[in-house]
C-alpha cells in the first residue's frame, strides 16, 4: 500500500489523514485536551485525497487507469470515515455507495472471471500489483484482498444500518441473486492468498511464508464470519415469508460455517490463560473465534430463530473466556480486535458482571477512535436504563441519537 503512496500523491494525502489523525486523537484522549488545532493538517490532507479521488474517477470513464490505487484510496477513505466519521453515518454511507459503483463499473469483470471455467493447461495468472501486468486478462491480487477488506468494513456498517451496499454489488459482481454465498467470498479471499509471496518473489522471508500458511484455515473463517454478519444485516430489509426464508437460510449457513471450521472452535475452547499470544495464530483463534460466536448471538438477537437460554449463556462465556485471555496477553489493543463480539456479548447476556466487563474495557479503548467513544457511550446508557435484570436489549433495532460503527 505504502509503495503505491510513494507513486500516487492521493494515496499518499489519505495515508497521511488515517496516521494523523490517529496521532493526534490518541493524543488528546490520553491527555485530556481539546485542541482543535491537532486535525487540521490531517483534514486538509484528507479533503486533497478525495479531491483527488474525484478526479481519479473522472478519468477512470476514459479507460480502467490505475485501478489498485483507487481501490487502495476506497479503503483509506472507509477506514477514515470508520475511525473519526461524522455521528450520522453520511461519510462513510457515501464512500460504500462510491465503492459499490467501482464495483459495478469496473472489478465486476475481475470478480466473476475468479469463478468461472480455470483455463486448461495455463497457470492462473495473479500478479500482486496491476501495473506490473502485461495483458488485460491478467487479474490483481492486490485489488480482489482490498475488496475482501472492504466487504469487511460495509458489512460491520451494515450492522448499524449504513452499509450493505458494497456487499450486495458484490454479490452481483459474483452473479448471485441472494445474499447467502458465505462460500463464494471466501473463495475471493482464498484467491487473494498468494499476495504477499508473489509481491516479494524468492526474497520473501520463510519464516512468514510458514506463518502465512499456518494462519490461512482461521483467516477463511473470518472471512466467512464477515459475510454472514452481512447476511444478517440483510434480513431486515425483508418481510414475510420471504424473511423466514431467508432466516433459515442464514441460520444453516452460520451452522456450516460451525461445521466447517469446528477444528477452530474446539482449539479455542481448550486454550487457557497460560497460552500468550506469542504464536501468531493463538492470538488469530482467540479473536475471530470470538467473532463466529458473535454471529450466532446476533442471529439470536434480531431474528425470530432464537437460541435456548442455556446455549446463548454458553455462547457469551466462550466470548467473555476468549476476550479475558486476549486482553490478558494482547492489552488495549486486543479489545479493539473484539470490540462488536464484546458489544453484542453485553446487549445478549443476562449477567450484570458480563455486561460491566465489557463497559469497562471498551471504555478503555476509547482513545482508538472515535465510533469506540460512541458506542461506549451507547452502551453505557442502554445499560443504565434497562428494567429490571439484565437480558435481551434490543436498543439497535431504535433511532439512536449518535451512530457508530465498530
Amino acid at each position: 500500500m505504502f509503495s503505491i503512496a510513494q507513486d500516487d500523491p492521493m494515496v499518499m494525502h489519505l495515508i497521511i489523514a488515517v496516521a494523523g489523525r490517529e496521532i493526534e486523537f490518541r493524543r488528546h484522549t490520553v491527555t485530556g485536551r481539546s485542541d482543535q488545532t491537532g486535525p487540521e493538517i490531517p483534514l486538509r490532507h484528507y479533503c486533497k485525497g478525495l479531491r483527488l479521488v474525484s478526479e481519479a474517477l473522472e478519468r477512470q470513464e476514459g479507460g480502467i487507469g490505475d485501478l489498485e490505487a483507487l481501490c487502495t484510496a476506497l479503503y483509506l477513505m472507509l477506514l477514515y470515515e470508520q475511525k473519526f466519521g461524522d455521528a450520522h453515518g453520511l461519510g462513510l454511507s457515501n464512500h460504500l455507495t462510491g465503492a459499490a459503483w467501482v464495483i459495478k463499473r469496473y472489478c465486476k469483470e475481475i470478480v466473476s472471471s475468479i469463478f468461472g471455467p480455470p483455463r486448461i493447461g495455463l497457470p492462473p495468472q495473479a500478479p500482486a500489483l496491476a501495473r506490473r501486468c502485461q495483458g488485460p486478462q491478467d487479474h490483481s491480487l492486490f485489488i480482489v484482498r482490498l475488496l475482501t477488506w472492504i466487504a469487511h468494513q460495509d458489512a460491520a456498517a451494515s450492522t448499524f444500518k449504513v452499509g450493505g451496499q458494497f456487499n450486495g454489488a458484490l454479490c452481483q459482481a459474483i452473479g448471485e441473486q441472494n445474499s447467502a454465498t458465505w462460500e463464494n467470498f471466501e473463495r475471493l479471499n482464498h484467491f487473494s492468498l498468494p499476495l504477499y509471496r508473489t509481491m516479494w518473489a524468492d526474497s520473501y522471508p520463510q519464516a512468514e511464508l510458514v506463518d502465512d500458511i499456518e494462519n490461512q484455515h482461521v483467516y477463511s473463517l473470518l472471512s466467512a464470519c464477515g459475510h454472514l454478519r452481512y447476511m444478517i444485516s440483510d434480513l431486515s430489509r425483508l418481510h414475510g415469508a420471504a424473511r423466514e426464508r431467508q432466516e433459515v437460510a442464514v441460520e444453516e449457513a452460520i451452522a456450516q460455517v460451525g461445521h466447517l471450521y469446528n477444528d477452530l472452535l474446539q482449539v479455542a475452547g481448550g486454550l487457557s490463560m497460560a497460552t500468550d499470544n506469542s504464536h501468531r495464530l493463538v492470538a488469530n483463534i482467540r479473536g475471530i473465534v470470538a467473532y463466529y460466536y458473535a454471529i450466532m448471538l446476533e442471529f439470536h438477537r434480531v431474528s425470530s430463530s432464537h437460541l435456548d437460554g442455556f446455549r446463548v449463556q454458553e455462547v457469551v462465556q466462550c466470548i467473555m473466556d476468549l476476550a479475558a485471555q486476549d486482553y490478558e496477553h494482547g492489552g488495549d489493543e486486543s479489545i479493539v480486535r473484539i470490540a462488536w463480539p464484546l458489544f453484542v456479548t453485553a446487549l445478549v447476556t443476562d449477567k450484570a458482571r458480563h455486561q460491566n466487563w465489557v463497559l469497562s474495557h471498551l471504555g478503555r479503548i476509547r482513545r482508538f477512535g472515535k465510533n469506540y467513544d460512541r458506542a461506549y457511550e451507547f452502551l453505557g446508557n442502554i445499560i443504565k436504563g434497562q428494567q429490571g435484570p439484565p437480558g435481551k436489549l434490543s436498543e439497535l433495532n431504535e433511532p439512536w441519537e449518535e451512530i457508530f460503527v465498530i
